[in-house]
């Protein structure tokens, strides 16, 4: 009796190279292995955990168009890794950019909203404005109306 020994299971470079001739199906299990690995990556280093999936998701969807500039053989962990990384910087710095267009605009409406209110005429700066304007001499007093 012989003993057969299933076919050992293709190594990561194989599956890079197949993945590289065409076989789109190759990229699957090169996914399976590396997807918890990647999302604990981005998991660890992106403050809004709403992005992780969708972060992992973009990860692979990149190498998966780039993989012809893969050398295979090599670290593809790290590859995914490098990616993800550029992946997060550049959500990192659209966030950054919305938050600071939020920020401006919400000074902007605030500044507007000053410059519109009516000014109470019964402030107690108006008052003393009219008191101080009362104490002028009628010729300084008729210069500034003119000029208001």
């Amino acid at each position: 009796m012989s003993e057969t020994q299933p076919p050992a299971p293709p190594s990561e470079a194989d599956l890079v190279r197949a993945v590289q001739a065409g076989n789109t199906a190759a990229f699957e299990p090169l996914v399976d292995t590396h997807l918890d690995h990647v999302r604990a990556y981005i998991a660890l280093r992106l403050p809004q955990p709403h992005l992780v999936d969708e972060l992992a998701h973009e990860t692979f969807v990149f190498a998966f168009r780039h993989i012809a500039g893969f050398t295979a053989g090599t670290a593809f962990r790290a590859w995914l890794r490098a990616i993800a990384a550029n992946l997060m910087r550049a959500e990192l710095q659209r966030y950054a950019r919305a938050q600071a267009h939020q920020l401006d605009y919400s000074r902007a409406l605030l500044i507007e909203a000053d410059l519109v209110a009516p000014q109470p005429a019964d402030a107690p700066e108006v008052e003393y404005l009219r008191d101080c304007l009362a104490s002028l001499p009628p010729h300084a007093r008729e210069l500034i109306e003119l000029k208001s």
